[in-house]
């Protein structure tokens, strides 16, 4: 009898053995393509992004083992003055957070030199490229954390180096070390197919989409393809575990991620910049379109205003107040009558009838009608809506389930044409 348990306990004996084995494993963090999106916005809920939870989550993640964290860079999409004040806002949030790698793209170095020595600066010297021709942003190796090495090309003209030469490099190191790679690629789907496929170590390429996520890597071999999608709206996370790549997971930034508290410092400090430079105020504006505001229609559409004063239209420009954007210009537009006309939307105290959602969003300048009321108004379209209610603004909204919530009677809604 105790002949015949000697198979079952040396069977034992290599399970405990194979479960003793170490797991050999480098967690991965990526995320990026801020382009400008700060903030959640939006009126279809739920709003998703913004720095702020960005960040909350790459705290979060970070926590506990060997874990590289990676950001793709691209702070904003512009070159104006609030551009300018975007991308050090985000550089200076990056800096208090655990990055290891934010790649340094044509969007940073658009916003010229002495900008851009400025947030490397902010950011603590993480912002790198190794194909830059700006020798303050080379880095000629990788960064490297536990088994997992990565570095960041772009494939853009004018770069000091070939980003095919520069991931040979990064692969025979890789193959050196036994370690695998992460290639933060400023390129599409098409050119990082390619580079996955020049690869003999294990790798992933991390691409730039402006569509979502990805729910699963794409696989090319061995390797993977992902990307965090646009406007830093989802934070990665995936494991090299014992030679091979695992755990991919997208991680979304509802309202269910708190405010990272150090963010909404540095946020509240760049509503207040972008407040005390007047840089709504200085928006250029055409000539006068004729706007009047919704009070002007209330004599001859007394049921119409009273029902338009219920809706969320009618409060749209408080609700910018609430959360400090009543100055923002990526904001204000979208909440008001007419900013980009000289008779449009300025300020509560100038222009407060202007300071809504109004009837002359949908219908156009009202001067013509109020003088005569023989002369019509335009009518309203799902284009009109989808202005503002837009894909990246609006992920979810369908016109006519909101046309419903604030399409108002029709016919004679009470006093008489004057």
């Amino acid at each position: 009898m105790k002949i015949g348990l000697w198979p079952v306990a040396a069977a034992a004996m290599v399970g405990l053995i194979v479960a003793a084995q170490p797991v050999d494993e480098t967690r991965v963090v990526v995320s990026g393509a801020t382009r400008g999106y700060l903030a959640p916005c939006g009126c279809t809920k739920p709003m998703s992004g913004g720095l702020r939870r960005r960040m909350a989550s790459v705290r979060q993640l970070s926590l506990g083992g060997e874990v590289l964290v990676l950001d793709t860079g691209e702070f904003v999409t512009g070159t104006g003055p609030q551009d300018v004040l975007k991308a050090q806002t985000v550089a200076a949030a990056m800096r208090t957070a655990p990055i290891d790698l934010i790649s340094y793209t044509q969007s940073e170095s658009r916003l010229g030199a002495a900008t851009a020595t400025q947030l490397q600066e902010l950011v603590g010297g993480k912002l790198r490229s190794s194909t830059s021709l700006e020798s303050a942003f080379s880095l000629p190796r990788p960064v490297t954390k536990g088994n997992v090495l990565s570095v960041s090309v772009e494939t853009g003209a004018g770069q000091a180096r070939s980003w095919r030469e520069v991931l040979r490099e990064v692969d025979e190191q890789a193959a050196d070390e036994h370690r695998g790679v992460v290639v933060l690629f400023g390129g599409d789907r098409e050119l990082a197919a390619e580079a996955a496929e020049s690869f003999t170590s294990p790798v992933v390429v991390v691409y730039r989409s402006k569509e979502d996520a990805l729910t699963e890597p794409i696989r090319v071999g061995k390797n993977w393809l992902v990307t965090p999608g646009d406007l830093g709206k989802t934070v990665l996370g995936f494991s090299f575990v014992n030679g091979g790549w695992e755990k991919y997971r997208v991680n979304r930034l509802g309202p269910d991620v708190h405010d990272d508290p150090q963010t909404s410092r540095l946020y509240r400090q760049y509503l207040k910049r972008v407040g005390d430079a007047g840089l709504f105020e200085k928006l250029s504006r055409t000539a006068a379109q004729g706007f009047v505001g919704s009070d002007k229609c209330q004599p001859c559409h007394a049921e119409i205003y009273k029902h338009w004063k219920k809706t969320s239209h009618a409060s749209a420009m408080p609700t910018l107040k609430r959360d400090g954007h009543d100055r923002d210009p990526d904001c204000v537009s979208c909440h008001s009558v007419g900013t980009h006309a000289a008779d449009g939307y300025f300020s509560e105290k100038r222009t407060p009838t202007l300071g809504a959602v109004g009837c002359e969003s949908c219908h156009g300048p009202g001067r013509d009608h109020v003088a005569d009321w023989k002369q019509k108004t335009i009518s309203q379209s799902a284009q009109t809506c989808t202005q503002c209610h837009s894909r990246q603004t609006s992920p979810n909204f369908d016109f006519l389930t909101y046309w419903n919530k604030v399409k108002h009677p029709v016919g004679k809604t009470g006093g008489k044409p004057k």
